[in-house]
């Protein structure tokens, strides 16, 4: 390999741990900010009743660390490609044919009057 293509592959690299530290210091902030916010700006809407107020942090807390754990889950499919294998298999299964098949009940016990719709 050749030393440019080192270079450009760590510069790449070093981009992508960037992008990942400067989201993972976002939502540490939120984590910090947020519930803090909300117990004191929601404590004047339930008329001072604190534990109202610390429900409604739990839940912003907790809402923060589900926003984090969907954008994680969201960049890691993004940046895993498909193998072109995968990827001919998903098709196959998109472009499948639906058969009818009549008085046949399948193992888990769904039937209708009609048969069975069988995928292959």
């Amino acid at each position: 390999m050749s030393e440019h293509a080192v270079v450009a592959k760590t510069t790449e690299q070093t981009a992508e741990q960037r992008g990942v530290l400067v989201k993972l210091l976002i939502f540490a902030i939120s984590l910090a900010v947020v519930p803090i916010s909300s117990y004191f700006l929601s404590k004047s809407l339930w008329d001072g009743n604190n534990v109202y107020a610390a429900i409604t942090a739990i839940v912003a807390a907790n809402a923060v660390l589900v926003a984090y754990i969907i954008a994680s889950i969201l960049e890691e499919n993004a940046a895993a490609p498909k193998p072109a294998a995968e990827m001919k298999k998903t098709q196959w299964l998109q472009s499948s044919y639906t058969l009818v098949l009549p008085f046949v009940t399948p193992p888990f016990g769904f039937h209708n009057n009609f048969g069975v719709n069988v995928e292959f």
